[in-house]
C-alpha cells in the first residue's frame, strides 16, 4: 500500500488565516506572494494555501536581533 504524505490540514493555512498568523493585511500578504516573497500552493479549482513553515521562516527573515547596549540613561544605570 502507497504511503500518503499529505500536510497535516493545521499546517496548511488559506490567505485569511495566514494574515492573522502573522498579523499582516490581506492585500500585503497577496502582493508577498505575487513578488515571490512567500511561496503558495494553489491546487486547481482551489484557494491558495500557504505552509505555516513557510510563513514562520519568511518572519524569521525580519527578525531584530537584541541588543546588549542599554537604550537609555536610566538603562544604563542600572
Amino acid at each position: 500500500m502507497k504511503e500518503s504524505k499529505a500536510v497535516p490540514e493545521s499546517e496548511l493555512f488559506t490567505v485569511d488565516e495566514a494574515c492573522k498568523y502573522i498579523r499582516m493585511g490581506k492585500t500585503t500578504l497577496n502582493d508577498c506572494i505575487k513578488d515571490g516573497l512567500i511561496t503558495a500552493i494553489r491546487p486547481p479549482r482551489g484557494h491558495i494555501l500557504i505552509r505555516k513553515t513557510v510563513l514562520d521562516a519568511w518572519l524569521n527573515k525580519y527578525e531584530i536581533p537584541a541588543s546588549k547596549e542599554p537604550r537609555n540613561r536610566k538603562e544604563a544605570a542600572m
